[in-house]
């Protein structure tokens, strides 16, 4: 505050002396003015199992000193916390505008009702709450406290958790399952289903949950029920609860076996396994309902031993138990197993094949060939070439068979061969994206194999193995957002020059990268070509407009949209200024006003007369104290004679 002075001497006949001179007195404050909270205590309630962070009241205090100094800047916190036998607090504040929530350990404890909702001069907590002033934390600031009470109140939207329903229970239909309850007894319930299979459930008004028919763990073994509490014009009353319904097993499904074949060398030594037989139980897996038994019934034929093979009772592991193979006197063997699940028998068969010995190794048509060249940026799955290897061992058995493998010159992986069944060639293709920074030249080694041993003796030699060079063609790749779009909330009092957002972008070849900008209508934004840094340049107004559409380009483009959150930077004005009221008709004035701010910084908004008079009252049409229209009305008069009165109606700012 600043007082004015205007000072000169005088004689003491009134002459003037000296001056005058003008002296400006500014008053400055000091912290001599502690908080003060509006009440001495507060009581509130929140529900057990609420979620952290959320706040659920809230405490309020002044400071008398100057608001636009730290004298009156308060800081809130909490001392203490009766009981608190963890020494661990449950409930947290925000510091700048007191506001009270459960902490992640007021969660993790589960904060549950002690007293009767009807005993409130019993809370559960009482916190003790200072307000500071000079911004917290000085040495020299001013502070008070009050009390907080706090009630738990119990919580009855709570999940039933997880339920278990054996498959295929013999029960009349429907049959109950659980209960659930809103906290608001007025609820309605309705289930929502997450899959777009069969949903044999239901729930009745009063949150009873049935299952309506017979269940079947291997159509489906989890159902998840969403249960959703909400009024009667389906506005939801609590957050959707999730329950899960696992279906429990039964031993109700027999092993089922698919086709084998195997084959076994001549040469076969004992104990080498042959395969495993492909058998199956389509209940529960990891159960005793699904654990398998394996047992070899007969060997036909029985020669030149009855048993020429054995099976692993536990896996189902075929393997080699005599010598004596002949392929000319047996070329194969057809083996019958017994395969149980305990409960359910099924017969097995598996034909094994006599196959000639593996002398012979797989010769490539060619040692090198040659150097095949690629654009970088070709598709995964694209052909490179054809390489074919033969083999002299009998045709169709494993002996004969060849298969190709990259060895060398492929450290990432990026290439691959299929083979053609049909005609023995392998096909090398791209598996994975390549790129020419990374590596431009490979240099492969392929080696072809046969998936039967060879015999003792007979080696792979270079003859069974071949080179290819890929060498990558470079393409210039275009530079790379980090995203595609994104979203931004500014407030539309942000200070001018203060950045808003960062483009990031990349180059795959290493170059400089340039931004430009488009969309900028109102020449409020400024973009660094170089960083990326986009900045205001001007004053931001969300009432001319809301959001800023802009395209951010360097060879790609990123759509960005600034949102303007709405601050509280105009004030109410009436519609009408002058208006006329008739005692002998006796009709109120309606007022009405507009504000361009957005909620909650425009209606409702609070009429009155700015000095008090004995003629006139402002009444709300609502009946409340805040309110969006209001009446001017004339309190009664003692005039006898007709008049109009004329009034010439103004605002008042009071942001």
């Amino acid at each position: 505050m600043c007082v004015f002075l205007q000072i000169e001497a005088r004689s003491a006949d009134g002459e003037t002396l000296d001056g005058p001179y003008s002296v400006v007195l500014q008053v400055v404050d000091v912290n001599n003015n502690p908080p003060v909270f509006s009440e001495n205590q507060y009581s509130g309630r929140v529900r057990e199992h609420s979620p952290a962070g959320v706040p659920f009241m809230q405490a309020f205090a002044t400071d008398a000193d100057d608001p636009n100094t730290l004298n009156a800047q308060l800081r809130f916190s909490i001392v203490n916390q009766i009981p608190n036998p963890g020494k661990v607090f449950y409930f947290g504040i925000n510091p700048d505008n007191a506001e009270i929530f459960i902490t992640e350990e007021g969660t993790s404890t589960h904060l549950e009702q002690k007293y009767s909702e009807k005993k409130p001069k019993h809370p559960d907590y009482a916190l003790i709450v200072s307000a500071e002033d000079l911004g917290g934390g000085a040495p020299n600031a001013l502070s008070s406290t009050t009390r907080v009470n706090i009630a738990i109140i119990q919580n009855l939207w709570v999940s039933p958790g997880p339920i278990t329903i054996r498959e295929n229970l013999e029960e009349e239909y429907p049959m109950y399952l659980t209960t659930v309850r809103a906290n608001d007894p007025t609820a309605l319930y309705r289930l929502v289903q997450k899959e777009r299979l069969s949903f044999p459930f239901t729930i009745n008004q009063n949150g009873e949950i049935y299952v309506t028919a017979p269940l079947d763990r291997e159509e489906k073994n989890m159902y998840i029920l969403v249960v959703i509490a909400e009024d009667e014009q389906g506005v939801e009353l609590e957050k959707p609860m999730e329950i899960h319904v696992r279906v429990e097993d039964e031993n109700d499904n027999p092993p089922v076996c698919d086709e084998a074949v195997f084959e076994v060398q001549e040469n076969e030594p004992i104990g080498n396994p042959i395969g495993v037989l492909p058998a199956h139980d389509s209940d529960e897996e990891g159960t005793l309902n699904s654990f398998l038994d394996y047992t070899l019934l007969s060997q036909t034929p029985p020669k030149p031993f009855g048993k020429m093979f054995t099976i692993n009772q536990d896996n189902g592991e075929i393997k080699v138990a005599n010598k004596y193979f002949q392929r000319k006197e047996v070329p194969q063997y057809v083996l019958t197993f017994s395969v149980t699940d305990g409960v359910h028998t099924t017969e097995c068969k598996a034909i094994i094949k006599v196959i000639d010995i593996n002398n012979e190794i797989p010769v490539f048509e060619k040692k090198d060939y040659g150097t095949h060249s690629v654009p970088e940026l070709a598709e995964v799955g694209t052909t490179l070439l054809t390489i074919k290897a033969t083999d002299a061992d009998d045709p169709g058995t494993g002996s004969s068979k060849v298969e190709y493998h990259i060895t060398a010159g492929d450290p990432h992986n990026l290439f691959a061969v299929e083979v053609n069944e049909a005609t023995g060639e392998g096909r090398v293709y791209i598996a994975r994206p390549l790129d020419y920074e990374l590596q431009n030249v490979f240099n492969l080694q392929i080696d072809a194999r046969n998936p039967e041993p060879l015999i003792e003796g007979v080696e792979y030699n270079e003859n069974a193995t071949t080179f290819v060079v890929i060498q990558l063609v470079d393409v210039d790749e275009l530079p790379e957002f980090e995203a595609d779009t994104l979203n931004v909330n500014v407030p539309e009092n942000i200070t001018v020059g203060t950045i808003i957002m960062t483009a990031e972008a990349k180059d795959p070849e290493g170059k400089t990268i340039k931004f430009k900008m488009e969309g900028d209508e109102h020449n409020w934004l400024e973009l660094d070509a170089d960083s990326g840094e986009l900045k205001t340049k001007a004053a931001l107004d969300r009432e001319m407009v809301e959001q800023i559409s802009l395209t951010i380009i360097q060879e790609a483009e990123m759509k960005v949209a600034i949102h303007l959150l709405d601050v509280n930077d105009n004030y109410p004005k009436l519609q009408k200024t002058q208006g006329f009221i008739c005692i002998q008709d006796m009709t109120p004035l309606t007022l009405t006003a507009v504000d361009k701010d957005a909620d909650p910084y425009g209606e409702p908004f609070t009429f009155s007369i700015n000095r008090k008079s004995p003629n006139f009252e402002i009444k709300p049409l609502d009946g409340e104290q805040i309110f969006s229209l209001a009446t001017v009305v004339l309190k009664k008069s003692r005039l006898t004679y007709s008049v109009t009165v004329v009034f010439n109606l103004f605002t008042v700012v009071t942001m």
